[in-house]
């Protein structure tokens, strides 16, 4: 990671309550597996303090998450229509990817 410092910013736009996606992973249960999905929304959070918050709330031990911020204004349709909007991922990998975060989170 490098740092460098910067003047102040003065961004195109931004978005003051993002909408956030959550990705947790099952383990799988046989070697052959890949680790099955279980992904939600989260909207109108007032921070990202907030959302992690419900992360430590819905993952247990063993597995591991994802957190991303959509970057357009996509609305939540119907549970089998796939979310189209791009993601930047602020935290934890994609087990499937041969990398692993094993998340275990503490309320602060």
């Amino acid at each position: 990671m490098r740092a460098t410092p910067t003047v102040h910013s003065e961004p195109l736009w931004d978005q003051r309550s993002p909408t956030y996606r959550i990705d947790i992973w099952h383990r799988p249960t046989t070697a052959n597996d890949s680790w099955a999905l279980e992904a939600y929304v989260l909207e109108e959070a007032e921070d990202i303090r907030e959302v992690l918050a419900w992360v430590d709330d819905h993952v247990s031990e063993g597995q591991v998450v994802e957190v991303f911020v959509e970057t357009d204004n996509e609305s939540v349709g119907s549970f089998e229509t796939p979310r189209k909007t791009p993601l930047v991922r602020i935290l934890g990998t994609n087990p499937n990817d041969n990398e692993s975060f094993f998340a275990s989170f503490r309320k602060v």
